[in-house]
């Protein structure tokens, strides 16, 4: 069995975050997203219940440049979620709803390939 280092990233705060130790791909990569709940738009409505989204990242070119960040606020309509400073390349991304005892209610993945360089659309993901 292998375990692979997983950095344990927040959705709010400034500035540029200490890098994934172990990790030695360049770590300036853009993350631009969007999600919808079971196809309806990420309102309150949608959203009623869910506590949080954890976004998980593997990255599937580099061992141990893993992250995840957690406590995203679900409810963000149709306005695209940005995360900056992660491990450039291929990955794979899974979004998980989160009711307020940490169970999943919802998941949805997506595979991206950051770059430094914000994409022209925000990658969407619907949560089933």
């Amino acid at each position: 069995m292998t375990f692979a280092a997983v950095l344990f990233l927040t959705a709010c705060g400034s500035g540029k975050p200490d890098p994934i130790a172990g990790c030695n791909a360049s770590q300036n990569g853009i993350l631009w997203i969007s999600w919808t709940l079971g196809g309806q738009t990420a309102d309150s409505n949608a959203c009623s219940g869910v506590s949080s989204l954890s976004i998980i990242g593997m990255p599937t070119g580099e061992a141990g440049c893993g992250f995840m960040i957690s406590m995203v606020k679900c409810d963000r309509g149709t306005t695209p979620f940005e995360y900056d400073y992660l491990p450039e390349g291929d990955t794979n991304i899974e979004i998980d709803a989160l009711a307020s005892d940490g169970s999943e209610l919802k998941r949805g993945t997506a595979f991206v390939h950051i770059t430094p360089t914000k994409p022209a659309q925000a990658i969407p993901v619907d949560l089933r």
